[in-house]
């Protein structure tokens, strides 16, 4: 399944909007720790392990990757 999600900074629930989540993060955006925040959310919110990053990887709009195997 493919994810549309938005970041941004702040703290929050996730909130799906328009076909899109949006997920809030304290993270810095540096050496990808806002990324790792993001990922941790998604694992946690649909209890998957199996959560990639497709596109986006610099952006504040991305596109993740939920399910059994990598893309």
């Amino acid at each position: 399944m493919l994810l549309t999600v938005k970041v941004r900074s702040g703290s929050g629930e996730p909130i799906i909007k328009d076909n899109m989540i949006v997920i809030f993060t304290k993270a810095e955006r540096v050496n990808g720790m806002a990324n790792a925040d993001v990922i941790a959310q998604i694992k946690k919110l649909y209890k998957t392990e199996n959560v990639f990053i497709k596109t986006g990887k610099t952006s504040s709009r991305k596109v993740i990757f939920v399910g059994t195997e990598k893309p």
